[in-house]
């Protein structure tokens, strides 16, 4: 009753406060499942000769229990203090194998709590009720074989087990550790030079600074000879990587296999060394977050990642699979190595070599697993660009003739490079998924980057044409803009991929199309326009009568967003800039002569026709000075001025002709009709408050029930809201550009409002609200 009234009282303030109650209550819920699960035991115990169909299993109840725990912890607020309370009562029926997962997130939560004590004591405590050696064979440190083949060795019989550029073993201290040669298959030949540094097993491995270019394999077998190598240009080795050549494989031998047996029995099974090689991986994890033990944490985690990998090679044949820790493992190992150089620096060719070989190791652990693609291809992307930067040769430049680009043909080692890195994105963006959205969106543009970067390389044209057959379709919907910004591109290879990708969106999501390319096909560029119209085109073939009401409500809602008024309120104010401050009468030209154009046309709507009956006479004598104009200039032999035209820009008084000065009589008389015209038009633009589009665009309030969906409605699965109707009247907002509120009525029966403004891009003031 006590805890009532007080949870009571708490509800009634806030939620925060009454949490811990809630979890408190929760607890003591938990502890009558505890006790209840005891009570089962003990009957059982107590019933052995019994038939099981009188008694309820409780190694069954058990399981239904941490079913159920499991979900409600799920529900739990994500804190380390919570969860910890939870998981110290569960701890006593569960053991440190029960319940792994909620052991990590507990050890996750505390490293973001920066609560290092406590998620250090989270993740020793299990490993030592398993009976795990920090520094023993489990994790890497100090590999002992007492047989190898039909040989038999004493206990203080070690080979070199060469991890992660760090050799192990377990000699005198300080000494040299025995080495097998083949030739004499004794233990007491020296070691193999420049295999790495040997220590004891008392000595800690952050002490030791690991030797470069050492290999991650054991011994050779006796049937290759051993011979000091000499050490490979890095440079070389990465480009063998990065194009194929390695796939840095390794080839395990018997003596792997006997080490894999000896690490599974020091752990008690390979379910029991699955745990502890998670526990430990969140360790290391521990150790580089805390700071000041960076070096120590990687040389685990090298050490680490190796025997992960051993274990899961030589064990696939037992239904034993760790590929995602393995893939954890490279990943943070690569990762690690990367933060020893400040971001966006460039990397030298050994730090280029080690991440190299971990991520490649990554994607071979893991080929279907997002995350190792994901940073395979950033790694060789990064490389491409540092390539571009330090050598000039290397960059592709836009615009250049073929035999211009042929003579700044990239290097083998970059090309590899930009390869590689379309291989990882196009790999990673087909294996995203949707926790993963804000990654694979990255992956798309810096893919989309190389592509129009580099795609007209044939080896990259090659490698995108193989790649992108397994991406979705769908995937590409989130990077349209993009795609859309340069279908004018000229490259043959760039625009048939480009092309071909927007060809194939078109038929499968039409509706994703339609509003983007009727936007591009209003563009002042050329190329952008017919571009669009070559893929309209291909549109009408599958969506004919959608492209047509896509097409008509373009056209009708630019015009009720540029009325005639304010169309030629615009062009009149920027010609009239042209002219009289610059004195670029070409420039006013063509501002003016295609609104002359258009009001020749004639117009449609009754707005239009209102307009047409009050100005119309005006701006048709202003039409024929300015047509005046051009006819004397043109027959006094003289261009049409790009400046300096108007006469106050021409105070030194140089001579004219007879036939200029008239010219010039008829552009005055044109300007002064067309200030007339303005002075009118700029008095009745304040009255446009509201717009019925019976008046401005008769053809839209006839349009409805159409196919064309509702703009932003169209989902990836094909869904969307179809245009029921347009609304008769439009608001008009008293702003400097007046922009005008529309307002559609899905086939939903919800309305839909939208901005509509003319001659400026709404993408601007969107970033705007964003901000």
């Amino acid at each position: 009753m006590a805890m009532d009234s007080r949870f009571t009282a708490l509800m009634a303030e806030s939620y925060k406060r009454a949490y811990p109650s809630m979890v408190t209550a929760q607890i003591l819920a938990e502890m009558e499942e505890i006790i209840e699960l005891r009570k089962l035991e003990e009957k059982a115990s107590a019933h052995t000769n019994s038939h099981k169909a009188n008694l309820n299993d409780p190694q069954e109840h058990r399981r239904k229990l941490l079913a159920i725990w499991r979900k409600r912890l799920d529900g739990c607020r994500v804190e380390a203090g919570v969860h910890n309370r939870i998981l110290a009562v569960r701890s006593l029926i569960l053991g440190p194998t029960d319940d792994i997962e909620s052991t990590l997130t507990l050890a996750s939560l505390c490293r973001q709590a920066h609560n290092f004590k406590m998620g250090e004591k989270v993740l020793l405590d299990p490993l030592k009720a398993l009976g795990a050696d920090l520094d023993g064979i489990v994790f890497g440190f100090d590999a002992p074989v007492e047989t190898v083949g039909n040989s038999s060795f004493d206990a203080s019989s070690q080979y070199n087990l060469n991890f992660g550029n760090i050799s192990l073993g377990r000699g005198g201290p300080m000494s040299p550790m025995p080495m097998m040669s083949p030739a004499s298959n004794n233990l007491n030949s020296p070691p193999i030079p420049g295999r790495g540094l040997v220590f004891s097993p008392n000595q800690r491995p952050a002490q030791l600074t690991p030797t470069r270019g050492g290999g991650s394999i054991l011994p050779p077998s006796p049937s290759s000879p051993i011979s000091p190598v000499p050490k490979m240009n890095p440079l070389l080795t990465i480009d063998r990587i990065v194009s194929g050549l390695d796939d840095l494989r390794e080839k395990y031998t018997s003596q792997h296999e006997q080490l894999s047996k000896r690490v599974e029995n020091s752990a008690g099974g390979l379910p029991t060394l699955h745990v502890q090689h998670r526990l430990y991986y969140a360790y290391v994890k521990h150790l580089w977050a805390i700071g000041g033990k960076s070096d120590e944490a990687r040389k685990r985690m090298s050490l680490l990642a190796n025997t992960v990998d051993m274990m899961g090679v030589m064990n696939k044949n037992k239904n034993f699979t760790n590929n995602s820790l393995r893939v954890k493992c490279w990943l943070t190992l690569g990762e690690w190595k990367l933060a020893t150089r400040a971001p966006n620096s460039v990397l030298d060719a050994e730090l280029q070599l080690e991440v190299i070989k971990a991520y490649k190791r990554a994607t071979i652990a893991g080929p279907d697993q997002y995350k190792s693609w994901h940073a395979w291809g950033l790694l060789n992307f990064r490389l491409s660009k540092q390539f571009q930067k330090n050598t000039h040769r290397d960059a592709i430049m836009p615009g250049m003739s073929p035999r211009q680009r042929h003579k700044h043909t990239p290097t083998k080692p970059l090309r590899n490079h930009i390869v590689a890195s379309v291989h990882g994105f196009l790999k990673a963006i087909s294996l995203g998924k949707k926790r993963w959205s804000a990654s694979v969106q990255q992956d798309m543009l810096n893919f989309l980057t190389v592509l129009f970067n580099h795609g007209e390389l044939p080896e990259v044209n090659k490698a995108i044409n193989e790649g992108m057959g397994a991406v979705t379709i769908e995937m590409w919907l989130g990077v349209l803009p993009q795609l859309l910004a340069r279908i004018q591109v000229k490259t043959v290879n760039i625009r048939s991929i480009l092309h071909g990708l927007l060809i194939k969106l078109g038929a499968k999501h039409p509706q994703a199309l339609m509003y983007p390319l009727s936007v591009l096909l209003k563009s002042p560029v050329t190329d952008r326009k017919e571009a669009a119209e070559s893929l309209m085109k291909s549109l009408k073939g599958h969506s004919d009568k959608l492209v047509e009401q896509a097409l008509l409500v373009s056209s009708e809602l630019i015009r009720v967003a540029i009325l005639w008024q304010e169309l030629w309120h615009e062009g009149l104010e920027e010609a009239s800039r042209i002219y009289f401050s610059e004195g670029n009468v070409q420039g006013m030209l063509d501002v003016l002569l295609p609104l002359h154009k258009q009001l020749e046309a004639g117009p449609v709507t009754r707005r239009e026709i209102q307009f047409a009956e009050a100005f119309g006479n005006d701006l048709e004598e202003a039409h024929k000075c300015v047509q005046q104009y051009i006819q004397k200039t043109t027959a006094a032999g003289r261009a049409i001025p790009t400046e300096g035209g108007y006469p106050a820009n021409n105070p030194n008084g140089v001579q004219v002709s007879r036939m200029q000065s008239e010219a010039e009589t008829a552009l005055n008389q044109a300007w002064d009709l067309y200030y007339t015209a303005f002075r009118r038009i700029n008095k009745q633009l304040p009255g446009l408050m509201n717009l019925e589009l019976a008046g401005c665009s008769p053809a839209l309030l006839r349009a409805t029930d159409l196919q064309l969906g509702v703009p932003g409605t169209y989902r990836v699965d094909g869904s969307y809201v179809r245009i029921a109707s347009f609304n008769p009247t439009v608001q008009v907002i008293t702003s400097k550009q007046r922009p005008r509120k529309i307002t559609l009525r899905g086939d939903d029966g919800r309305d839909y409002t939208y901005l509509l403004k003319g001659h400026e891009d709404l993408r601007q003031d969107e970033r705007v609200m964003q901000l």
